[in-house]
């Protein structure tokens, strides 16, 4: 074909997908205006109830979720008046689909476990393959894989069952994508290209395009990104073609994330400008964030910063306000590289703290989703050994079963036969029997060995990070110590793991009280390990180089850090240390000299609260490691309250909504608390700090000092 003609070619293809496309979604309106004209005139029977489902999944495909849901609980309500179990168990299915569009999985998994009650008394084949479907879905929302895989291989068993090969396409989906979740992607792209080869032969063609795009996130985690973005492309046309608004806007917003990764940038920026409209179309705000972050990141690597400044505030104002911690964690990191390049080191250092925060929280959770997975494959290996079992043990019983129904027939020529051969299946079987209970008990034996040896290594690991724990008490500052030199004082001392990166210590040289409260990077056995390294080089700063200034102590500190560190293996070189206040009681002339690195600290004077702050760097590697520490001092009063933190009370997550504690409050708990004995305020703010946590996970090593002048 001639080079002008093909152009021509595309261009009316091109045009005829864009008239297409908006075409469906109208005939999709007539449509459902169709049904609801037809309701007002019906009457209720069985035929309205399966007409009210049908126009709640017209409207739930075409993003109209409000009026999806009113119409599925119509139907419910409806079909519990009939008596209508077949309706009612769809109705709770609809509203289950709806809940879980909505990312309200518990009310999901509730309505859907209904369903499939549901179904189970009426013995509704096709209905119960949905219910389990659906489950599966909802537990792997939740990460319980092992419940997802469960029931979505329940699922597909009935699907073969009834030939329901759209089904076994969905299900094998469905398995492929819990592989693929635990990172065993030889096993999730088996499953979806059997799901796919099905969905080809049955003429599914959402199940094709979902099969491609599942595809395509596989060889993505691969590396393997030609055949990613080949996949994602045959997805993308898919769902133009059936018009899937919300797939058609995922499969756009892949593609631009595998052009990015190989480079192409303007072609992301111009596949992630056709996925936002479509987001913001059905309301998905996930889906806008991640979409602005993509164009960020394109217009960074096309150094037009301007523009990637504008989309790189706008995505991290939607990260927080949807509470999406990645999102943060990867914009903040992004506006971070940016403001260096643009030489405006406090943005990006504000940026860069923001990403450090978001990082070591994602660690955590990252981790445990490494043991949940961990524990996941043992268990499926576990049911594999289990399942391969009893397998051999029903084949075991269908051969002693020919063989009695052999034995009945010979017992018809005659008893003596009969006893003979009753005698060699006794003996037979008695001889399976040892040979079984040998194969278990050395299964048995083998399983209880190596749990023995994971107990005895996880009591190893245990035993050394509590030795660990008792070294890093004894480095702390002692009761004794704090008492002698501050009569009034209490504190809070809380590690996330059993050692911790938050530390308090003391000492005193040159008629001062010196008293660090200090927050080290990372968490658990890490942190503790630069809490040890800190307070080695605050100790030798103090006591070996003489140094009084807290100011002067911080300096040599950060130096000695660096120094260690430079050679630690990280592409960064060293860029760990500690934020942390230092301050230098002189109680005799009534006194405080103190510096602080990104900390503050709060003295109460007279029932107010004042709020006191140093250098905005770590003591550690940084933008601004070459400028001094300041030396700052404040007058004391007899009755002032001083209180030294870290940050990890106010950064707790909890309460009715589940948002942090923050400074603020925490200022007015201490404000609201400070005309108590300091045992009581002690009391007081621990409790305040357990019932803001609640249930969920303390995230952060938690410290806080109060000293009554």
């Amino acid at each position: 074909m001639p080079k002008k003609i093909k152009i021509v070619f595309l261009k009316c293809l091109l045009v005829s997908l864009t008239i297409l496309q908006p075409l469906f979604f109208i005939s999709q309106t007539h449509e459902t205006d169709s049904i609801v004209n037809s309701l007002k005139t019906a009457k209720d029977d069985t035929s309205k109830v399966n007409s009210l489902i049908v126009l709640s999944k017209k409207l739930h495909n075409i993003g109209e979720i409000d009026p999806s849901l009113q119409y599925a609980n119509t139907a419910r309500n409806l079909s519990i008046k009939l008596g209508f179990k077949k309706g009612e168990a769809k109705a709770y299915n609809r509203i289950g689909n709806i809940c879980m569009n909505l990312g309200d999985i518990p009310a999901a998994l509730k309505n859907h476990l209904t369903a499939l009650k549901l179904r189970k008394e009426i013995n509704d084949k096709p209905g119960l393959c949905n219910s389990y479907n659906d489950i599966g879905n909802a537990y792997f929302s939740e990460g319980d894989y092992l419940q997802a895989l469960e029931n979505f291989l329940a699922s597909l068993k009935i699907k073969e069952e009834l030939g329901d090969k759209t089904g076994m396409a969905s299900s094998y989906n469905n398995i492929g994508n819990v592989y693929f979740d635990l990172g065993n992607y030889k096993e999730a792209l088996k499953n979806q290209l059997s799901s796919l080869q099905i969905s080809k032969k049955s003429g599914n063609e959402m199940g094709i395009a979902s099969s491609y795009n599942n595809i395509g996130l596989v060889y993505y985690a691969l590396n393997n990104y030609p055949e990613a973005l080949k996949n994602h492309l045959a997805a993308l046309h898919i769902r133009e073609e059936i018009g899937d608004i919300l797939g058609k806007a995922k499969s756009l917003g892949n593609i631009a994330i595998v052009y990015d990764k190989m480079g192409s940038y303007e072609e992301a920026l111009k596949y992630s400008f056709e996925a936002l409209p479509l987001y913001e179309k059905v309301g998905d705000e996930q889906g806008i964030q991640s979409i602005y972050l993509n164009v960020a990141v394109a217009y960074y690597n096309l150094k037009k910063y301007k523009d990637c400044e504008e989309y790189g505030i706008k995505a991290m104002d939607l990260a927080n306000k949807i509470d999406d911690l990645k999102g943060v964690k990867e914009t903040s990191q992004a506006l971070s590289a940016l403001y260096t390049v643009l030489e405006k080191p406090e943005k990006a250092f504000s940026y860069y703290k923001i990403y450090i925060i978001a990082r070591d929280s994602l660690i955590n959770e990252d981790n445990a989703k490494k043991t949940v997975r961990l524990e996941m494959n043992y268990m499926f290996q576990k049911k594999e050994v289990a399942d391969s079992l009893r397998v051999v043990e029903e084949k075991k019983i269908v051969a002693i079963q020919l063989k009695q129904e052999k034995l009945q027939r010979y017992v018809l020529c005659g008893g003596l036969a009969f006893v003979l051969i009753f005698a060699i299946f006794m003996v037979s079987r008695f001889r399976i029997s040892q040979k079984q209970k040998k194969i278990i008990e050395l299964q048995k034996k083998e399983v209880e060995h190596q749990k023995e040896l994971v107990d005895e290594k996880q009591k190893e690991v245990m035993d050394s990070i509590h030795y660990a724990q008792r070294i890093q008490k004894a480095l702390l500052a002692s009761d004794n110590l704090l008492k002698q030199n501050l009569p009034e004082c209490f504190v809070i001392y809380k590690p996330k793991d059993i050692v911790s990166g938050d530390f308090y210590w003391a000492t005193k040289n040159h008629g001062k009280f010196y008293m660090v409260t200090a927050d080290s990077t990372g968490h658990g056995v890490p942190g503790a390990f630069m809490s040890l390294l800190n307070i080695s080089f605050l100790n030798e700063a103090i006591t070996e180089k003489g140094l009084r200034g807290p100011n002067e102590i911080l300096d040599h500190t950060r130096l000695r850090l660096i120094d260690a560190l430079k050679e630690d293996g990280s592409e960064e070189g060293g860029k760990d240390g500690m934020d942390c206040v230092l301050i230098a009681y002189d109680l005799y002339n009534q006194k405080l000299d103190y510096a602080s690195a990104n900390s503050s600290f709060f003295i109460i004077r007279d029932g107010a609260l004042m709020i006191l702050s140093g250098n905005k760097m770590p003591v550690g590697k940084s933008p601004k490691d070459l400028e001094p520490f300041n030396l700052q001092s404040v007058e004391l009063q007899k009755g002032d309250i001083v209180y030294t933190m870290t940050d990890g009370l106010p950064d707790q997550f909890g309460g009715p909504k589940g948002k942090k504690f923050k400074s603020k409050q925490l200022q007015e708990l201490i404000l609201s608390n400070c005309d108590l004995p300091l045992a009581e305020q002690k009391k007081a703010i621990e409790n305040a700090f357990n019932n803001w946590k609640g249930k969920l996970e303390q995230l952060d090593d938690v410290c806080l000092i109060g000293v009554k002048i």
